[in-house]
């Protein structure tokens, strides 16, 4: 690992729970020594990409990488364009809305609408989904290049969340098949038992899959509104981004 791959390693680190390290907790998590990770965040701290806590000298993210955040969401326009259409959503359905994107074969969550209810799925921004567990990332895995997921659902070991989740590649390629033509994705209990999620592809200008739009809650209260109906205003909630953002 070079310098730079270091760098970017630490600041994708620390965008994970506990989203704060010290340098020893960082030392080992990297395989690097402490004096050479100091020094790299020395650099990061200089620069305003991370800020040390005075009180236990541990690291967080800093304000630049927020500056650039609002600098890619402000070129990209997607939270823009999708608040309102999440905040419908949420309103009618009251369950969760959120927008997961892929960066190489990680799905993130990066925006969320919490229901209303005490009784909810619970997920903090920059949460990873598995390929096979839960309906966004299921989406975002059937609309991408079939070779790369053929080879990537063959060459890594599928986890077993909850007996339903698929973990065989021959029956998850079917699954992302069926996506493709119901253009829509229902993730049953497979990423956490009693919990439901449905989710459709949002497209960017170039009619590329670019994230994809789900909502999520217990199985029995959304069981009650109508799955079809959840389904419909998903796959709706979704085509009106698409549109915005051509």
């Amino acid at each position: 690992m070079n310098n730079t791959e270091k760098v970017l390693w630490v600041l994708k680190r620390l965008g994970e729970a506990p989203f704060e390290m010290g340098l020893t907790e960082l030392s080992k998590n990297i395989g690097y020594v402490k004096s050479g990770i100091y020094k790299i965040m020395t650099k990061l701290t200089e620069k305003g990409f991370v800020v040390q806590n005075p009180g236990n000298k541990k690291y967080h993210l800093g304000p630049a990488i927020y500056i650039l955040g609002e600098i890619y969401n402000y070129s990209y326009g997607l939270w823009e364009i999708a608040k309102p259409v999440m905040e419908s959503l949420v309103n009618l359905t009251e369950e969760t809305a959120s927008i997961a994107i892929k960066e190489r074969n990680v799905y993130t969550l990066v925006y969320r609408i919490d229901s209303p209810h005490d009784l909810r799925l619970h997920g903090k921004i920059g949460k990873k989904y598995l390929i096979n567990n839960a309906a966004m990332a299921k989406v975002l895995a059937a609309y991408d290049d079939p070779e790369c997921i053929k080879k990537y659902v063959y060459s890594n070991k599928l986890e077993k969340k909850t007996p339903k989740t698929i973990v065989d590649p021959e029956k998850l390629l079917k699954e992302f098949e069926m996506i493709r033509g119901k253009g829509y994705a229902v993730s049953d209990e497979e990423g956490s038992l009693d919990s439901l999620g449905v989710a459709a592809p949002i497209y960017d200008k170039n009619m590329i899959v670019c994230a994809s739009l789900g909502i999520g809650g217990p199985k029995a209260r959304i069981g009650k509104k109508g799955l079809k109906n959840i389904i419909k205003l998903v796959v709706d909630g979704a085509s009106q981004i698409s549109k915005k953002l051509q």
